[in-house]
């Protein structure tokens, strides 16, 4: 074709390598790429113009690979649809170079067409919805036969879209796509540009076909809104929201410009999650036929009024030109609305409506604070219920509802108060007189949160508690002063969440929820509430043959459960029914620790589904005593079974991961951070269990690279590594990691300005403070009796103990300051968390006993040990002291994580200084100067006293005040030892002992038994020396 291409031949004919005749001519170069050109060539044969696309010449010394240029062409010739420019011929010039033809279609890019729009004019082209959807309808139609193919484009988006002068659509630019093998879902082979690219893709992740799903949804939503989805200036920023799949919110001026049935398939298409969005191009085809026939679709509920005027859109001339118009519209509900129909049917009228328009509407409702207690934390105005407590409200009917329950309500977060849960809660218990969320009375209860704007409106999520395990989540984030509808199901097992008509999140679990109590929760004040309905299926007259096992079951009677599911299964044997019977009759067995007629109940399942089930609750047994290949083996095996069990791996795999960080299972953790970026790395509910698991083994920064969209996870890992200043900076850090941080940094005026709804923020500030008066005030303001704080600062401990609705935490404070630490252990009901009675074992001298039982995380494992440690060096065993500390240097050393800075800080390096190293102190104070945030400065503090920097005034005048002069006299005391002055050692010791108890609380809210043992050890040994002892 002429040296240098068809881009250096300006006139004349250009012959070809395989038939060199004088056939084709060059007219115009009509486009470039990175690594082609597209010239509008005139075919002299047939007398018709035509499109040849030619592969770049390489500059000299440069390697160009010629594969992905053919692989352009023959994809695109096996695409033989109306919609897809069709290739002629894959050839090479007298040259040597390589081309393809095929046709010229003249016309515009979607675009060009774009960058020309308005929403005040969009142009001929764009210039009805109708129109649009007919373009998107073509570009469906062709990615679809793409995917029956087995082609996936990777890069759909405006400009790879061609709108011909006569009507014609056509998907462009098949230099992306990439072919699936057989037997595969996905591939890793990734192209595709940012703007449009899907989650997936922009996490390197994997490409599918729901990843085109995604980037037509894209493209849809600009053609629609004249937007970009997803925008940012900072770059990082952009790339952070790209990977989590966050859409910029849409505007009110927005929404009432675009239909809302259009945006819904937009947005359905662009779902974070894969498994939300289509499950094929052919269903997002049949929502924009829908929507075009003015038909409804599935990814928007109709409100009546956009029934209507759709309706009348579609059938307007009946209704107008008939004399009986509302007969007509009755009959097209009737046929065009069946389905909405059948749904309302199947829950009926609401069973209850609450619109708060009458001051009786308290004796229906009941309002709780956090801790269950009566609370009248709302106000009422014109029909909206807000919120005004300072943290968390509840808000329960009290009616119980039996069988499968919804509620719907207009909810909106205002813009002048904090960001927070606009949220469901659903509660198996009457919430009336429960003690404390997910503890009524003491005992364990099921209780579920549907969450929308969650942890400072950073996600939505299904929660089950008492433990807040995260059966599923979404990055989907409230928007300030937008009034949306919302409707939460609880259908038997399956739970939903709906916003707007979207579906946000949802969940199936084995075993149906029954019956309970839903509310209404909002966490800072500011959360509304208004037109509440509450349906009900009710229970129906013929239950199903397994729900009285399922109720046994959720009872908690598994004895009884497990003979019902026997009953059913011999009953019903050979008919589906059994199979599932089966599975349920192996997990009571489980429940009642009969591992081995689970499985052999088990066996006789052969269901695949069931038995991937089955197979998946055995495993989730045995993972906590298999090797890590043996778990990454089993977990690869079972995740080739269908959908169901593989949502059943996943959240059996976040429970495995939560209770091997409980046990500090490292090689356990490592073997399923393994599984997760081999099997389900892209799916978002096992983000934060895996950042979780990341952060158990240390590993902070990987946290901050893969899960810094965790909100938790990430500033826990910032907080291990001292990063305060991070936390406090960053605009994605949710409200009460700010708030720690400002704490932490001692920056408590701060904290108290920017958050003053954060009431336990201000509570900290004034307790290191040391300002009893502050702490009453607060207290008294908030209707409530004197604090614990202020109860301890004033030493009120007998009070504490009076308080019957004291914690366990407080009365195991004001027992070991009171020295009667053996109630602690013995008297006082066992805790959720036992590990809080790790202080009175200690004031005990009984370290051993807490090692053997109690769970101890790290800080409190390396406090016990120290204790053991000093035991032993009083004791003059070396052997014993040498191998506690070399059991604590086997553990992990994070300051971040460590109960207290003392041992390490300076009892260890004094340890070293009595050893002989007359340095050791000195690098200690060194040391603690380079931790600058580290327990609300007190460390960099003490680094500073000991190296002489700082006066007496000067370090009682440090942010954290309540505690300075006890760390005085320890900084003292240490300063004297290094000088060998013992009767300033003495002096500075006795001190510290003399001090009223509470005084002595370096640690604010414990006692602490090593700093005590450690005082009064060198008081006897300095005192012994002084009388002429050694």
């Amino acid at each position: 074709m002429g040296h240098g291409g068809l881009g250096s031949v300006n006139q004349g004919r250009v012959p070809t390598g395989a038939k060199d005749i004088e056939r084709f001519q060059v007219l115009a170069r009509i486009g470039s790429g990175a690594t082609s050109h597209v010239y509008a060539v005139l075919d002299l044969n047939l007398e018709r113009q035509i499109a040849v696309k030619v592969l770049r010449t390489p500059k000299p010394g440069e390697a160009l690979d010629v594969a992905p240029f053919i692989d352009e062409a023959r994809i695109n010739a096996d695409l033989r649809h109306p919609n897809v420019v069709p290739v002629h011929d894959l050839d090479v010039t007298a040259n040597g170079e390589l081309f393809f033809a095929m046709n010229h279609i003249e016309g515009q890019t979607l675009g060009d067409i774009l960058s020309r729009c308005t929403l005040q004019d969009r142009g001929p082209r764009l210039g009805s919805f109708n129109a649009i959807v007919s373009i998107f309808l073509g570009i469906g139609h062709a990615v679809a036969f793409a995917h029956h193919k087995r082609i996936v484009h990777q890069d759909l988006k405006p400009d790879n879209i061609l709108i011909g002068n006569f009507g014609e659509v056509l998907v462009l630019d098949w230099g992306s796509a990439v072919r699936i093998s057989p037997g595969n879902s996905c591939t890793n082979r990734l192209y595709g540009t940012p703007l449009y690219m899907s989650p997936e893709q922009a996490r390197s992740s994997h490409v599918d076909a729901l990843s085109d799903i995604y980037c037509l949804g894209a493209t849809l939503f600009h053609v629609l809104t004249l937007r970009l989805p997803t925008w940012s200036e900072n770059v990082e920023e952009f790339w952070r929201r790209k990977r989590l799949g966050i859409i910029d919110p849409l505007t009110g001026d927005e929404r009432s410009k675009v239909p809302p049935a259009l945006l819904g398939i937009a947005l359905k298409a662009m779902a974070p999650e894969a498994s939300d969005r289509y499950p094929s191009m052919e269903a997002l085809i049949e929502d924009l036929e829908s929507y075009q026939a003015g038909l409804a679709v599935s990814a928007h509920r109709d409100s009546i009024g956009e029934f209507l005027t759709r309706i009348h859109r579609k059938y307007w001339r009946m209704l107008w030109l008939s004399g009986t118009a509302c007969a007509v519209i009755l009959l097209l509900v009737l046929a065009l609305y069946g389905e909405r129909l059948k749904e309302m049917a199947a829950w009926g009228s609401p069973a209850l409506s609450e619109d708060f328009a009458d001051e009786r509407w308290h004796e229906r409702w009941l309002v709780v604070d956090d801790y269950f207690r009566p609370n009248a934390a709302v106000q009422i105005r014109d029909g909206w219920l807000r919120t005004t407590g300072v943290q968390g409200t509840y808000v329960f009917n009290r009616t119980r509802i039996s069988g499968p329950m919804a509620i719907e309500f207009d909810g909106r977060m205002s813009s002048t108060s904090p960001p927070g849960d606009l949220s469901i809660v659903w509660s198996r218990d009457d919430p009336d007189g429960q003690r404390k969320i997910g503890v009524p009375d003491g005992t364990q209860h099921l209780l579920i949160m549907m969450q929308t704007g969650a942890e400072d409106n950073t996600y939505a999520a299904i929660v089950h508690l008492p433990g807040g395990f995260h059966a599923t989540t979404s990055p989907f984030r409230l928007t300030p002063d937008t009034v949306y509808h919302m409707r939460m199901e609880i259908d038997d097992g399956h739970l939903s969440i709906v916003v707007d008509g979207r579906l946000i999140c949802e969940f199936t679990d084995t075993f149906p929820i029954q019956s309970g109590f839903v509310g209404l929760y909002g966490y800072y004040p500011g959360k509304e509430f208004s037109r509440v309905r509450i349906f009900s299926k009710g229970v129906p007259e013929k239950i199903g043959v397994l729900t009285i096992g399922d109720s046994y079951f959720l009872d908690g009677l598994y004895d009884r459960a497990r003979d019902a599911f026997r009953k059913v299964s011999q009953s019903h044997a050979g008919r589906p029914i059994a199979q599932e019977a089966l599975y349920k009759l192996g997990v009571a067995q489980l429940k009642l620790g009969d591992a081995a007629a689970a499985a052999q109940s088990w066996s006789g399942i052969s269901d695949a589904h069931w038995s991937g089930l089955a197979q998946a609750q055995l495993l989730e047994q045995r993972a906590p005593f298999l090797d890590a290949e043996r778990i990454s083996q089993e977990f690869s095996r079972l995740y080739k079974a269908d959908s169901g069990v593989q949502k059943r791996l996943r959240t059996m795999w976040s429970g495995l991961v939560s209770e091997a960080v409980g046990r500090h299972a490292f090689a356990q953790l490592r073997a399923y951070l393994g599984i997760q970026r081999g099997l389900f790395p892209a799916e978002r509910e096992c983000f934060r269990y895996a950042a979780e698991a990341l952060n158990e083994l240390e590993d902070f920064e990987q946290t901050l690279t893969r899960f810094r969209d965790v909100p938790k996870a990430r500033e826990e890992a910032l907080a291990a590594l001292e990063r305060w200043e991070e936390v406090v900076h960053d605009p994605d850090s949710y409200k009460q990691a700010v708030a720690r941080a400002y704490l932490q940094t001692g920056q408590f005026d701060e904290l108290e300005q920017r958050f003053p709804e954060v009431a336990w923020g201000a509570d900290y500030a004034n307790l290191y403070r040391g300002q009893v008066g502050e702490l009453d005030r607060a207290s008294s303001a908030r209707g409530l009796g004197k604090g614990l704080f202020a109860q301890v600062l004033d030493g009120e401990f007998p009070s504490i103990l009076a308080n019957g609705e004291m914690s366990v935490e407080g009365r195991v404070l004001a027992l070991t300051c009171l020295d009667r630490s053996q109630e602690a252990i013995s008297i006082l009901p066992r805790p959720q968390d036992p590990t809080v009675l790790l202080p009175a074992y200690l004031m005990r001298g009984e370290a051993e006993r807490a090692l053997r039982e109690l769970p101890l995380k790290v800080g409190g494992r390396q406090w016990a040990r120290y204790c053991l440690a000093l035991d032993y060096r009083i004791a003059a065993n070396r052997s014993g002291e040498q191998q506690m500390l070399a059991q604590i240097d086997g553990d992990r050393q994070v300051p971040g994580v460590e109960h207290s800075f003392f041992p390490r800080f300076l009892l260890r390096p004094f340890f070293g200084m009595l050893n002989g190293d007359a340095q050791a102190m000195s690098r200690a104070a060194a040391t603690m100067k380079s931790h600058r945030f580290l327990s609300v400065q007190r460390v960099w503090y003490m680094g500073r006293l000991l190296g002489g920097e700082l006066s007496d005034a000067e370090f009682l005048a440090q942010p954290c005040r309540v505690s300075a002069p006890a760390l005085l006299l320890l900084g003292k005391g240490f300063q004297a030892e290094g000088r060998n002055d013992r009767v300033g050692a003495l002096t500075a010791w006795r001190t510290f002992m003399s001090l009223p108890v509470q005084q002595r609380l370096i640690d604010f809210m414990v006692r602490d038994a090593l700093v005590e043992r450690f005082v009064l050890w060198r008081i006897a040994q300095l005192e012994y020396a002084l009388r002429g002892g050694n």
